[in-house]
Formats: structure tokens, sequence, C-alpha cells
């Protein structure tokens, strides 16, 4: 706490009584009054004629009103921008040291502890200056600009939902009595009794300069004074003073002192309060000719609307609107926007909201802070903005990461799952200030893919291969798909998801060595080389997914052995990268990752039936059964998914075969490196099956058909835990985090029916496929019925 100083307490009395009287009664006063310029009543008055707003509250045209249009000041400054973010001060308690407020009027919300003139202190302050104070309204003026009610009457203020605590400059709150020789000073202090009551912004639209002395004061035995504005800087409010009306190239003296001693204390440089001096602009924003310029003071100086304004006011002829100038209503301008910024961000100091409207303010006059404009025009619209890069918060709030690296992309076994609803992310600005995000658009859900139907029909039709012998038991081949090599067409499955098996380029050297059977090469998928490849050919296309865990297709090698003539084991491993996501907004999300995979295989023929077992492993890097995340969204350093698949085949008839399919695997997911929302998924269980009727028309040779049932790949049982910023401590000044554990199995489990024919003679080729698809990519209620009839000739 400060230390009174009697000798400034003095100078400052003289100097703002004189300066008081002039304002209100000569209407002259180079001081910070600002109410003391030439007030206009034009026709008597200024007539507001209200129209119905726009309908919505978000759009920033909803709160220009003809309330809001009285005059040009509030769309100045950008406050309707603001409004549309929902911020109005409500809560905020904006002191104002001042005279004559009219405590009973509903334009504004006066907070309890506002307290009016205590006429013992006026009489006495009149005695020792020899002069009468005025009753016109300043105050009231001077408040209604700061917070004036949003009421459809008259004109309303730049925060119209925070409270007012007035107090009267001769309210005489706080005194203490200090004795100096003969004289006994009754000194008040209204900035500890408006700080004690919870306002955090201080406006004083009152001041004196160097003509404001008074040279001979009558002699008194008790005078009147104020205690030193400081004590509103200790305790960390913002206090907001008019620059002063005398057209100077520094603020007044007042200003300047309070400026000095607040340095020199260390108030401004080091402490939580802060010290604002605002001159006024006109409609074009060009320095008032009365303002006061920023001089030695343009490090804290703003400029806010403060000529030819509106506001209430009483003259001989009564209350009304008048139109007038002065500093003193641009500095309610600034304490308003002040209001906003706390309401919105109460956890920040005096000292960050005075930086953020300093940083944000728009710069007039010569490029940056210069001594007529200082730091520029106060712009709420900005000053609501996050500044710098916004980075979501994780577990380290000091390393927050920035929005524009966050992304995820889901695998369809994963279905509408999602580790985090991702509608209300909270990122932080360079100020430390909590903003929410919607992050839902960089988050790519593949359940809602569709089958690329035309890529299936093309599948088996354009397949050729073309084989070059290498000795007696090894040759090299090629598999390619000639309607890949004619147009650009989507070679995936799904889009956006990697699906490579034969029907893409291929080549492979293969032999036999010592009854062991080798493939080498790259582009065919374990899959598809532990199948049947010539039983498969003839099989009608179908939407069936098999064999999710070995549908890769990079570089591969295999071998198997026959055992006996009902048995065989093969072993087989594959190297290939998942494809990335190319129309991610995230870089990161549009690269290839590695993914490896290895089966061991054991199949024994019975009289009518196979049986087929695989067992193997798939590791991905940075990625979980295709899915993976960036910057803060990571899921996964990489994973390790172990599983086994049956295959069985059962004649009916020479013509009629069943076949099923079920595999399961277990994905065990490596912890992530770098700080993340999310802690390690748990091991989890993924499943898929299919059944199928295969027949043949024993009176067309070349005609196959298909009844099936499928499953895809789907996630069981995966959940995760999020960590989540859910709020600002307002004691620690620090995001809350909270464990929200969510559940990453898919609400739906699609169920594929599917029928398809094919038949082929010679040249000609002709296809049929339907599928219906209930909860279509495991998303519950989604069906996806399609189909498609295909000729093909070959010239």
């Amino acid at each position: 706490m400060m230390a009174p100083n009697i000798r400034i307490y003095i100078n400052q009395l003289a100097q703002s009584s004189s300066c008081f009287l002039i304002l209100l009664i000569a209407a002259s006063c180079g001081g910070g009054g600002g109410g003391g310029s030439s007030f206009v009543r034009p026709d008597n008055q200024v007539n507001a004629v209200f129209t119905p707003p726009p309908t919505s509250d978000q759009n920033p045209e909803f709160y220009r009103t003809s309330e809001f249009n009285v005059a040009y000041n509030l769309g100045a400054i950008g406050a309707e921008y603001a409004y549309a973010k929902g911020y109005t001060g409500e809560g905020v308690t904006i002191g104002i040291l001042d005279f004559n407020f009219d405590l009973t009027s509903s334009e504004l919300n006066y907070a309890p502890g506002s307290i009016g003139i205590n006429q013992t202190f006026l009489d006495m302050y009149e005695a020792q200056i020899g002069e009468e104070s005025s009753d016109e309204p300043h105050g009231h003026a001077v408040a209604v600009f700061a917070a004036g009610a949003r009421n459809m009457v008259g004109t309303h203020g730049v925060a119209y939902d925070a409270n007012v605590l007035a107090v009267d400059y001769f309210s005489g709150v706080n005194i203490e009595l200090i004795q100096e020789g003969s004289i006994t000073y009754h000194v008040s202090n209204p900035y500890t009794y408006m700080t004690n009551r919870g306002a955090r912004v201080v406006n004083i639209s009152i001041g004196y300069d160097d003509d404001d002395i008074i040279s001979n004061p009558p002699q008194v035995a008790e005078k009147y004074v104020t205690a030193s504005p400081l004590y509103a800087i200790d305790r960390g409010a913002i206090l907001v003073a008019a620059a002063g009306n005398s057209g100077d190239q520094d603020p007044m003296l007042s200003n300047l002192e309070i400026m000095d001693d607040a340095v020199n204390t260390g108030l401004i440089n080091s402490g939580s309060g802060a010290f604002i001096i605002v001159g006024s602009v006109d409609k074009n924003n060009v320095i008032s000719d009365f303002s006061d310029r920023a001089g030695r003071a343009q490090e804290i100086y703003l400029v806010a609307p403060g000529e030819q304004v509106v506001f209430p006011f009483r003259d001989e002829n009564g209350p009304g609107l008048f139109i007038g100038d002065g500093t003193s209503f641009s500095a309610p301008h600034v304490s308003g926007a002040a209001a906003i910024l706390f309401e919105r961000w109460p956890q920040l100091t005096g000292q960050a909201i005075a930086n953020i409207l300093f940083d944000t303010a728009t710069d007039l006059g010569a490029p940056g802070t210069d001594t007529v404009y200082g730091r520029g025009l106060l712009n709420l619209r900005a000053a609501v903005e996050p500044a710098g890069i916004v980075g979501t918060t994780i577990s380290d709030p000091s390393a927050p990461a920035p929005l524009g690296q966050l992304g995820m992309v889901l695998g369809p076994a994963f279905g509408d799952a999602s580790p985090y609803p991702f509608n209300r992310v909270m990122g932080l600005d360079s100020y430390a200030r909590e903003y929410y995000y919607d992050l839902r658009g960089q988050i790519i859900d593949q359940s809602l893919l569709e089958p690329n139907l035309s890529y299936l029909m093309n599948n088996y039709s354009n397949l050729t291969v073309s084989a070059t012998p290498l000795g007696v038991n090894a040759s090299f081949y090629i598999v390619e798909n000639e309607q890949s090599r004619l147009n650009n067409d989507s070679r995936s499955l799904f889009p956006g998801e990697t699906r490579h098996d034969e029907q893409l380029t291929a080549f492979a050297l293969q032999g036999n060595s010592m009854g062991w059977e080798w493939h080498l090469g790259t582009g065919l998928s374990l899959a598809s080389l532990l199948n049947n490849r010539k039983q498969e050919q003839f099989k009608p296309q179908t939407l069936s997914i098999q064999h999710g865990f070995l549908a890769s297709n990079g570089v591969f090698a295999t071998t198997s052995y026959n055992v006996s003539q009902q048995t065989k084991f093969a072993v087989g491993i594959d190297m290939d990268s998942i494809e990335g996501v190319a129309y991610h907004p995230n870089p990161v999300l549009r690269e290839q990752q590695n993914r490896f995979v290895s089966a061991f295989q054991l199949i024994h023929g019975f009289n009518d039936a196979v049986i087929d077992v695989r067992f193997g492993a798939m590791f991905e890097e940075a990625s979980v059964l295709g899915s993976r995340g960036a910057g803060g969204f990571g899921i996964g350093n990489g994973s390790t998914t172990g599983f086994i698949t049956l295959n069985g085949n059962y004649r009916l008839s020479p013509f009629i075969s069943i076949e099923g399919h079920i595999e399961s695997g277990v994905t065990m997911v490596e912890k992530m490196e770098e700080a993340s929302y999310f802690n390690p998924i748990n091991n989890f269980i993924s499943t898929s099956w299919t059944v199928q009727l295969l027949g043949r028309d024993p009176g067309f040779k070349n005609s196959s058909w298909i009844l099936g049932i499928t499953q895809p790949l789907r996630v069981e049982n995966a959940r995760v835990t999020a960590k989540v910023a859910t709020h600002i401590d307002l004691a620690s000044k620090l995001p809350v985090f909270e464990n929200k554990q969510y559940s990453l199995k898919p609400s739906g489990r699609e169920i594929a029916f599917e029928a398809a024919w094919r038949y082929q003679q010679n040249k000609w080729m002709a296809q049929a496929s339907i599928i219906n698809r209930l909860d279509a990519g495991h998303v519950a209620g989604r069906s996806n019925p399609s189909g498609m009839l295909f000729f093909q000739s070959r010239f």
C-alpha cells in the first residue's frame, strides 16, 4: 500500500478544483473534464427512431440497432463484433470517479455501494476555492459511454451489461483526517473504495493541467482532497484517464504525474495493474483539435471516439440527448472495452488486458507507436480475437500444439467411433487466453466413404499376366490392370483407403527348388498369394472385404511346401506403406506410413473340404489399424496386431460349395513419444467374417455366381482416455484438465448381403453385382444399397 503524500494532495486539490469549476462553469478548461466542451442540442434533442434488429444474436448486424447507430462511436471501435461473440461486460464492475451521477437512472446498472455527493464535503470544497460547483451531470454522461444499458432508449454504452460503481468526487468515502499545521485535511480514498468492491477498471475523466493552479486560494481551516489514483493501479486495476482538452503535445499534467509515479514505483513495468491515457478522434479517425496528444506518454496512450458524440445530459431546458466533444467521453470507451475483456477472461491481470488493448489497436498516423496517436485507435473487434499462433492445451500448458498441426484419420474398422467429440477443443493464444474450437473438420472419418463399384467391376476383366521363363525352375511375370494404364481411375475400394490386390500392376519372380515354391516381388498382397489364385480368377467380383490384415501390397516374399498331397504350409512377409489422405489439411497425415506383415499358413484338404488356418502379425508405424493422428491428436506411436484367420470350403455338390472366413486380431498400441490428448489405447480385439455360397451353372461352362453375407473388419472393445482441458482455473490462471474415457467401438456393425454373377464367352464378359450394407461403415442405422450391371468385349 502506498503511503499518503500531503503535499501532492494539496497541489492536486488546488489544481483539480480550479479545473473542475472552469470546466463546468466556463466550459473552456484545458483539463481532462471533457464535458466542458461545447454541447449542441440540435432541434432541442437528438431523436432516435428505433427499428427491430436482425434475429441472429451471433451476427454483428443484430447489434447495429438504431440505439447503436445514434452516433458513430460504437461502430468505430468494432463493439458489435464482441457482442456477437456474447461479450457485453456482464458481471464486471467499472469504477467511475466523477461528478453528479443520476443514481436513480434506469440507463445504468449501478452497483451496490455507488454513492453520490456528501454535502458536508462539497461545502468544505467550495469554501476552500471560493466558487460554487456545477450540477451538470458530467459523471452520468461518462458512465453511459462506458456501460449505458441496451434498452432501445437513447443510446447505450460499450459494456452495456457491466455494473457501474459510481463514486462522486465529493462522496467523502474512506476518509482519513490528517493534520498539517493549522489545517485539517479530509483525505478521501475512492480508489481503494472501488477496488475493495470489485472494480477491475477505474475511469477518471477529470484532471488538471499547469494553468489550473489557484494562485490565491481562500484561507480555511479544513480542506477536502482525494488520494492518489496510484492506489487503483497498485491493487491490480486498470486506471483509464482522459488525456485532456487543451490540444497540447502531451497529456495534461495530472496524467504525466501519475505515469511518472507509476514508473518510479514499478507499478507499470512489474505490477498487475495498468494505466491508459485516452485521447479523442473524430468519425474519420483523425485526432481532434482539442485533444491532448500522446507525447511522452505514447506507450500507454490510445485514442477513441470523443468528437461529436451523443450522450444523455441536462441543461437549462431540461434533459435529453446531446451532441458534444471531449476526451472525457473517449476514456470510457476504453473502460468499457476493458470490462468486456475481463468478462471473457477474468483470469487475466489488468496489465495483460491493457497490453491486449495496446497491441490490437489500429495504427494511425506515423507507422507504429507515435507521439500523436500513441498506440492507435481502440479496436475491440481485434481485441477479442486470438492473437499469435493458437495452440491447443495438452498436458503441458507451456507448450501448446498449434491448431494447424492437429488432425486425425480414423480407419474403416473404427466406424464412427471417435476418441473425443472435437467440437469444443480449448486453444490458448499468445496472451494465454482460452478459445474453444470445433475441430471436427480436421478429423477424417472413413466410415462414411462409399465403395467404388466401377473399380471392382474392372478388377478381373482387365487383368493380364505376362510371364517369361528364366530356366527350368524359375520365371518372371507381370500382373497388370489394363484399365489402370488407360486412365487414372481410382485404385482403391474406398476413396482414401489403400486396398492393393492383384488388380494393381505388379511384378514377381517365382520358382521351385527342392519341393519349395517361392515368390519374390512387389505389388501383390499376401492374401492373393496365399489364396488359390487360379480358382479366384473365375469368381464374380463382390464387395466382400476379406483378409483385412493381409491386404498390404508392398515388397513381398512367400514360400510354401507340400508336406503331403493333402497338407501344405506357407510363410509370407510383406512390407508396404499406408497411403496418406491427400486432401487432409495436415501435411503429416498426407504422408505415407510403413507397415510390415508376416503370416504362417497351414492348409489341409479332405475329400470335399479344405481347411486353411493362418497366423500372423502386423506392425504399423505411427498408426493403429489405419488410424493415426498428428500433433496433440496422436493416438499411438505405432501398433502391433497379432491375428488368426480361419478359412474353410465345403463342396455341397459338383457345382455348389459353401465357403467361410473368420478373422480376429489383438492390437497393442505403443505410447506416444510426443504430448497428446490421449493416453495409449488399451489392447483391443477386432474381427471380420464372411459366409458365401458359390456356384457354377452346369449349362453354362463359364458362368459363376455368389451369394454372401459379410461383416468387414470391426473394432470390438477399444477405448481411450483423453486428458482434456475443460476451463481455466482463476486462481492459478492455468487450464484445468480432466480425464475422460471414450469408447472406440463403432455404434453399429455392418452386415452386407450381396449377390454377384459373372458370365464370360470368348471375348465377351457380363457381370452383375448387388449389395445392401446394413449399418454401413459400422454406423448404426445407416443403409447403403447399391448395384451394377457390366458388359465388356475385347477387340
